[in-house]
């Protein structure tokens, strides 16, 4: 084997950061590199006008080589050479070599050229006498594209008319055209022109045409942005397409969460009576500013447009109004608009439940007249934050009854509010309200009713069986606060008896009445005790079994009052007066005898 079939030399460029001179994004720069099978190279692509390369070359032979780098054709011109081109390359050594390139911003277009190595043997022979072996070489192959300084930046285009922004990077006053020409399915439509004249250096100008025509919905269109210089010479030549998607009818708008806090960000949604190839936007102004408006997107798989909401547009105490409107613009009966309130992350949120009211009877299935019984609603606050103080009211067939004071609810709690009532004979809806005089700024005021369907039954006539056994219906008159404080309380206690032949049975009472004051307004029931620790009310009534010539008699134990005085009442006549505080005992009224 000779030496020159030992010899190689490899040729690699490689790209190195480069150093952005030329003004411009719009700019671009490009360089392709080829070679043969003895090189390795990375295409180098900067948007750039000038920058610099590196050249590695390695020895792979088993002698030193002169290696020579030299460019040609006409990218030759536009390199510069950092340090020596001539250099002794050792076997196994491998060397970098950076050139400078740098096009002027005044010379646009194509150049070519070869940037090339040659490797020098030792001369003289060598290993046995033989010939000396010739030079190596590699080349590799170049081309760069310098594009025009005048160019198209931006373009678009839709169904109202086209836009473009000609820009100027080179270094003299423009003057050109900008035309456009709007096709659809390779047929013309129109064109549109516009001047780009007097366009200085380094700077930019916007220009934009509406079409004259009417468009058709539906349908695709295509634009050919053409700029050409004053001469009529091509300078920058732009596509872009567009379609108008097919109207629809907007069937529904609305907006997810419904109830929106500040902290909450926000979906805007609309269904249209045909989706395929329609289009939807979403328009909305915040607390009565300035509308702004987006294209929807369409959510196939929920057959919806939707458009996010991002809780940066609005805050606190917002009003957010939306409404959509078709491709065309029109608005449909349907997309009337819509609004929420922003509201405080620490809101309240009162709450009444259908299946919590209810009442506190002996038998709530079978209530009867005049007999008094508790309806007892449940008030949740299913809100962010606490409920100051606010009003329960109970209605009765739409007029009101009465309001309880709730002073304060936590989040996530729930308290009971009762109501005292002594009903009639006859039917009723019983609608109980949290927060009925609107104090509070809740999410949602849709939650705070609820209501309840009451029949009250006829009450049963007192009734005695002479000469035996029977039964015998007690109904004792309820007692009377003169005057009446608001809040008092009364503990006491009743105990029926019966004298049955000396024979002294104790009754317990079963069933209570409402305390009335002679002004006619009815009070709270009272709670008590009787002789057995069981809970009865202030007044009731009891079916017992007498036989003729039985004394029945009320006895009122321990009666404490915890307020103003307090009368025991029998028809319309005071019996005895109880100061605060006073204490009875053994206290008889006889109410009744059988004869």
């Amino acid at each position: 084997m000779t030496k020159a079939s030992a010899l190689a030399l490899a040729l690699l460029l490689v790209a190195s950061s480069v150093v952005l001179l030329v003004p411009g994004a719009g700019a671009s720069y490009s360089v392709s590199l080829a070679g043969d099978t003895k090189f390795q190279a990375q295409p180098w692509a900067a948007q750039v006008f000038d920058g610099s390369v590196v050249v590695g070359l390695s020895n792979t032979s088993q002698s030193f080589l002169d290696i020579s780098v030299v460019a040609s054709g006409d990218i030759a011109q536009w390199l510069s050479w950092k340090g020596a081109t001539s250099f002794r390359l050792q076997p196994g050594e491998r060397r970098t070599m950076e050139f400078n390139v740098s096009f002027p911003a005044k010379a646009p277009g194509s150049y070519t050229g070869q940037i090339s190595a040659s490797g020098q043997p030792p001369s003289g022979g060598g290993g046995g006498g033989a010939s000396a072996p010739g030079a190596v070489s590699a080349a590799l192959g170049a081309a760069v594209s310098v594009p025009a300084l005048v160019y198209l930046s931006q373009y678009s285009a839709d169904g109202s008319g086209a836009r473009a922004t000609v820009s100027n990077f080179a270094n003299a006053t423009f003057d050109g055209n900008l035309t456009f020409n709007l096709t659809q399915g390779g047929a013309w439509i129109e064109t549109r022109a516009a001047n780009a004249t007097s366009l200085a250096a380094g700077q930019s100008l916007p220009l934009a045409v509406p079409w004259s025509g009417t468009l058709q919905l539906g349908t695709t269109y295509t634009v050919a942005f053409n700029l050409t210089d004053a001469a009529g010479a091509p300078v920058d030549l732009k596509h872009s397409s567009f379609r108008l998607p097919t109207p629809a009818d907007i069937v529904d708008v609305w907006h997810e969460p419904t109830v929106v806090y500040a902290d909450d960000d926000a979906m805007l949604y609309a269904t249209v009576q045909t989706a395929a190839g329609a289009q939807c936007d979403i328009h909305y102004s915040v607390s009565g500013g300035a509308a702004q408006s987006f294209a929807m997107a369409y959510d196939q798989a929920n057959g919806r447009f939707s458009h996010f909401l991002d809780n940066a547009s609005y805050g606190q105490g917002d009003i957010v109004t939306y409404w959509a409107t078709s491709t065309n613009g029109q608005y449909s009966n349907a997309s009337a608009a819509k609004s929420f309130t922003v509201f405080s992350n620490m809101a309240p949120d009162l709450e009444v439940r259908p299946s919590e009211i209810y009442v506190l009877a002996p038998n709530p299935a079978n209530l009867t007249a005049n007999v008094t019984i508790t309806v007892r609603a449940t008030v949740h606050n299913v809100g962010r934050g606490p409920a100051g103080g606010f009003f329960v009211s109970l209605s009765i067939n739409g007029e009101a009854y009465r309001n309880n004071s709730i002073p304060s609810l936590g989040a996530g709690n729930h308290t009971n509010v009762d109501f005292v009532w002594r009903p009639d004979q006859g039917g009723y809806t019983l609608s109980v309200v949290a927060d009925s005089s609107n104090a509070l700024a809740e999410p949602n005021e849709d939650n705070n009713y609820a209501s309840l369907q009451a029949i009250v039954n006829p009450a049963p006539p007192p009734s005695a069986q002479g000469g035996g056994a029977g039964p015998i219906t007690l109904t004792f008159d309820p007692m009377t606060i003169l005057p009446f404080v608001a809040g008092i309380v009364v503990l006491f206690v009743i105990v029926l008896a019966v004298f049955r032949r000396r024979n002294r049975v104790r009754v317990r009472v079963t069933k209570v009445k409402e305390i009335e004051r002679p002004n006619g307004e009815r009070a709270r029931l009272y709670t008590c005790e009787d002789a057995n620790g069981e809970k009865i009310g202030a007044t009731a009534y009891t079916d017992i079994v007498a036989e003729k010539g039985d004394v029945i008699e009320v006895r009122f134990e321990e009666v404490v009052l915890s307020e103003d005085g307090i009368f025991s009442w029998k028809g319309a006549r005071v019996v005895k007066k109880l100061d605060k505080g006073a204490e009875v005992t053994k206290y008889k009224d006889m109410v009744r005898m059988l004869r």
